[in-house]
Parts: structure tokens; sequence; C-alpha cells
């Protein structure tokens, strides 16, 4: 990356989104694996909740919404599904 590049925002935000789309990829293949073939166990529970407290936190940071509305669409999405 060049000293200009690095001074672009438009070219920061873009690498941002990138990444972030990539690490979100790659988080849902962890989950999806996470204590696969073992009995669920409340360990399992608790290292879910917290990332899930983490996305959560993340969710409310970018649309500036109260942790109270993420949980309530939460709800929502999960008794549409």
């Amino acid at each position: 990356m060049t000293v200009a590049e690095k001074h672009n925002p438009a070219i920061e935000c873009e690498r941002h989104r990138a990444d972030i789309a990539s690490l979100l990829d790659h988080i849902g293949q962890l989950v999806e694996a996470h204590s696969e073939g073992q009995e669920a166990a409340w360990g399992h529970a608790a290292e879910l909740a917290h990332v899930r407290g983490l996305l959560v936190e993340a969710a409310r940071f970018m649309a500036g919404f109260e942790e109270g509305v993420i949980e309530a669409m939460l709800d929502e999405m999960r008794d549409g599904q």
C-alpha cells in the first residue's frame, strides 16, 4: 500500500469493509464448528453467549441503537424463522 493509499479514506474504508466481511464469514464458520461432535455443555453455551454479546455491542455501535433495540430485532428475526 502506498503512502497516498494510506491517506485516502475511501481506500481505507473499503479495506476495513472487506476485512470485516472476511471476519464475519470466519466467525460464522467458527460458530458452526464450535463444540461440533460434543455433547452440549454450559461451558459451550457461555462461550457462545460471550461472542453473541460482543456482536450485539458491535451492532449497537454501528447502528447507533440501544442494546434493547438490537435485542428486540434479534427476537423478531428469531420469531420469523
